[in-house]
């Protein structure tokens, strides 16, 4: 940074475009961690807002080192008909209590599964993006074992 005309200058080196550092995922369903949940600008609605939901996906990395990520959206709309109540109702496992407000602390942290295909961005482009949210996946109790039901007995 240097001073140039009383005015603060930052020069940024040109680099060449490409698909930059971040793990490129096929279509598919992955375990995945709500991580973050922030409130952002919709850029198809002015004036509104909606949440930005960050999911780490465990096992896959960025070129960097750090866990691989995808992010979704959902409208800030608390209602059994909205986008934020379906993924909700699918990572906590259990139907929103009625009348109880949302909080974004409750799903931070807490695994899920992601779905993500292909789409198309409005310029025609191909993207993998994310279509939907569901619960983890439950494991099976194990059968007890041959020495288990041997001290039942």
């Amino acid at each position: 940074m240097k001073e140039v005309n009383n005015v603060v200058e930052i020069t940024i080196a040109q680099t060449e475009a490409g698909g930059g550092q971040f793990y490129e995922f096929e279509p598919g369903m992955y375990d995945a961690i709500v991580a973050d949940i922030e409130e952002t600008d919709n850029p198809f609605e002015e004036d509104k807002t909606q949440l930005q939901f960050t999911f780490e996906v465990p096992g896959y990395e960025n070129e960097d080192g750090t866990t691989a990520n995808k992010r979704g959206w959902a409208n800030p709309v608390w209602n059994s008909k909205s986008k934020l109540w379906g993924w909700a109702y699918a990572i906590l496992g259990v139907e929103p209590a009625a009348g109880e407000p949302f909080r974004t602390s409750q799903l931070i942290g807490k695994p899920c599964r992601i779905v993500l295909n292909t789409g198309k961005k409005q310029d025609g482009t191909s993207v993998i993006k994310l279509t939907d949210v569901l619960g983890p996946l439950k494991t099976q109790p194990k059968k007890p074992g041959l020495v288990q039901r041997l001290k039942e007995e």
